[in-house]
């Protein structure tokens, strides 16, 4: 029908017209944003993509590696980050909340040791003391890993005592010393806790510029 119209009839009515027009397909604004979207999402997940098949590539224990014959490139670090987890990285995360739950604990210790120890005066200065004995069934309440804490708070220069290590039963009357004023210590640990607040705010600085943007769909 449209045909012969076209052909019988140079003029055509409005209803004819949009008869013949309204099966041409015209891209509206919402088709065209809707397909850059889709580009960019699409665009992201190559890159994605791509990042990971090069990680693979470097990775010994991948099997693209050993089919694309590439050799692990020698690690580069400085100094200060040998050992350490890559900045931002949930390792990184762990070890800082692992820090904090440790000198949490040796705080703990030594706040037990000033309440609890008898004072006494060592070449001239007041320190407070305790037998092993005590502080082992009076902190293992708390936490069982007290030899570990303390050994940690000498290595510290908080507390002292004899001999390397420590066993249950067998060095029950070896004393405890706290060598610092309670003062001195909880400053020391206020500038601690306060490093590793910020430790912890850049860690998560880190990862969130790590993060793929990916649109909304």
């Amino acid at each position: 029908m449209k045909a012969a119209a076209l052909r019988n009839n140079n003029t055509l009515s409005s209803a004819e017209l949009t008869l013949v027009v309204s099966p041409v397909s015209v891209p509206q604004a919402a088709d065209l944003r809707f397909a850059a979207s889709l580009a960019e999402k699409v665009s992201l997940f190559n890159q994605q993509a791509d990042r990971h098949i090069k990680k693979q590539e470097l990775n010994p224990f991948s099997a693209a590696s050993s089919r694309s014959g590439s050799r692990s490139p020698r690690p580069t670090f400085s100094k200060d980050e040998y050992g350490k987890p890559p900045p931002g990285s949930e390792s990184e995360y762990r070890a800082i909340k692992g820090r904090v739950a440790m000198n949490k604990d040796i705080l703990e210790l030594c706040e037990i040791l000033n309440q609890e120890g008898e004072l006494q005066i060592v070449d001239g200065t007041p320190v407070k003391v305790m037998f092993f004995r005590d502080v082992f069934q009076m902190y293992t309440v708390i936490n069982d890993k007290v030899v570990g804490l303390l050994l940690r708070a000498r290595k510290q220069g908080l507390v002292d005592f004899e001999g390397e290590t420590l066993f249950q039963r067998r060095d029950d009357h070896v004393l405890i010393g706290l060598i610092k004023p309670i003062e001195e210590i909880r400053e020391i640990f206020r500038k601690r806790f306060e490093d590793l607040k910020e430790e912890e705010r850049r860690n998560k600085e880190a990862a969130a510029a790590q993060v793929l943007q990916v649109p909304n769909y």
